[in-house]
């Protein structure tokens, strides 16, 4: 008894046959993008090389001395892609603190204002009045 009750439960659990075997998928390969692509060579490096060189290490803006100084440091009055031509202007490049030249790029105007309520030199005004003249003598 203890015999037939056992072929049948052997039989019971494998009376399913075994799925196929599935083929492996072809893996297609990634599609990658450039990491670093080739950047035209504008002169920007060489100007801001000179004008670090030659300007006092002070901010436009507020007149607080920078340390270490380096190209994101130099900031575009007007800017490159609506003044092409005054992209290499010495006149257009003019010296900020880093968080100065982020407020300038993409800061809105009540966080320049707070940023001028908490450095008491910082006279945005200045900027202001250089990209008015600047515009002026773009046209």
């Amino acid at each position: 008894m203890l015999e037939s009750k056992r072929s049948i439960l052997m039989t019971y659990y494998n009376s399913d046959p075994k799925p196929p075997k599935k083929g492996k998928k072809k893996t297609q390969p990634l599609k990658r993008t450039a990491i670093k692509k080739k950047r035209e060579v504008t002169g920007e490096g060489e100007l801001f090389k000179k004008l670090i060189s030659e300007r006092p290490h002070v901010s436009f803006i507020s007149g607080l001395p920078i340390e270490n100084i380096n190209y994101s440091n130099c900031m575009h009055v007007l800017s490159k892609k609506m003044f092409p031509k005054f992209r290499l202007h010495e006149k257009n490049i003019v010296f900020g603190t880093s968080y100065e030249h982020f407020l300038y790029d993409q800061g809105t105007e009540e966080q320049r204002q707070a940023y001028s309520n908490r450095v008491f030199t910082c006279v945005w005004k200045r900027l202001y009045d250089l990209q008015s003249e600047l515009r002026k003598e773009y046209k």
